[in-house]
């Protein structure tokens, strides 16, 4: 069961050569439709990592991180989606693989919240579980020394085969803060970002209850607390671009980093039009379609994380052979003068 919620990690964006405090608003989330999000997650050799210092101005390497497990997320309008009926106010409704199911999230002026998921859970029975009240991830704007916290409630009930008990119902109850306490440059494996550090702090307590003979009774078992520390590092335009989980005892548990944002091409918007790949399909050459007079650079990444083909882009038309490249799915980015995203997408070499 997926309980990790969105954006432990997340999407590849804007990467800058030079340092500057950022603010994150609003508009950094607009038009996420049809978004994927390619997340590495280093599960086993946290040897070399560490999330380093606050403050101002700071230099975060975290390019050791590996690639032991790979996830796509998929954001989509919620509308007529699962049980989107219970979360009114979604504005996106986020497809992970492997789970039958959705995460709602809202984004409006002030905030980025979690506002739950829907789905199976523990096969067959589809369960509906709200925070009450949604879980805040980030307010706007969003600089230094900004802070946030909140306390949120989960249910989760499922019935119980062969009874009795007849349903059992984990009652999660979470206390969480966040502060942003730093910013500059994060390098990952796949690039340097210009960024925003948000340190959050989480306590969860788990309590189990039954029901029996038409009352819900505590289940005798002592209430689970769990308490972690996230790290992650926010960009512009995107979600983090790297995220570090560690325990009560400040042990790295996990390491993610994003490697892209993509539109997908069966519905490609007019601003992808842009600057496109033809054929997407490719056997031995590719041809970029340059119509973004800001478009310099031309990037491939391989499905891991690892950047094959960097590319400055001179002409309207400029034709590249496939010829060192193996076959599989590659994801590419193309960035203006001040490398920042103008066009991604992805290309299948066959």
């Amino acid at each position: 069961m997926k309980t990790t919620l969105l954006l432990c990690s997340i999407m590849l964006c804007l990467v800058l050569s030079s340092t500057a405090q950022i603010t994150i608003t609003r508009d950094d989330f607009t038009n996420l439709n049809g978004i994927n999000v390619v997340q590495i997650q280093d599960t086993s050799n946290f040897t070399n990592i560490s999330p380093g210092n606050p403050g101002a101005n700071q230099t975060w390497n975290l390019s050791a991180i590996g690639k032991d497990v790979q996830d796509t997320m998929r954001f989509i309008s919620p509308a007529g989606v699962g049980c989107s009926s219970s979360f009114p106010s979604a504005t996106y409704a986020v497809v992970f693989p492997n789970f039958d199911g959705y995460q709602y999230v809202s984004i409006t002026s002030s905030s980025l919240d979690v506002l739950g998921m829907c789905g199976v859970f523990m096969p067959p029975d589809i369960m509906i579980v709200p925070y009450s009240p949604a879980y805040t991830k980030m307010t706007f704007p969003a600089t230094f020394n900004t802070t946030f916290s909140g306390k949120t409630k989960q249910i989760m009930q499922f019935g119980i085969t062969p009874p009795p008990p007849d349903s059992a119902r984990l009652i999660s109850t979470i206390t969480y803060s966040s502060l942003v306490d730093g910013w500059g440059n994060v390098t990952t494996p796949i690039g340097t970002y210009n960024s925003l550090r948000v340190k959050a702090t989480e306590t969860k307590v788990d309590s189990m209850f039954y029901l029996l003979a038409g009352n819900w009774m505590y289940a005798g078992l002592p209430p689970t607390t769990t308490i972690t520390t996230t790290y992650e590092w926010w960009v512009k335009k995107n979600f983090p671009v790297a995220t570090l989980v560690l325990n009560s005892n400040g042990q790295i548990k996990s390491a993610t980093y994003s490697v892209v944002s993509t539109v997908g091409i069966e519905k490609p918007t007019p601003e992808v039009l842009q600057s496109a790949i033809i054929p997407n399909l490719v056997s031995h050459s590719f041809t970029i379609i340059n119509n973004n007079v800001e478009a310099r650079k031309f990037t491939l990444i391989d499905i891991l994380g690892n950047k094959v083909f960097d590319q400055e882009i001179t002409d309207q038309q400029m034709q590249f052979s496939t010829a060192k490249l193996s076959k599989g799915m590659y994801l590419y980015i193309i960035r203006n003068a001040k490398d920042e995203s103008v066009s991604s997408g992805k290309l299948i070499i066959e």
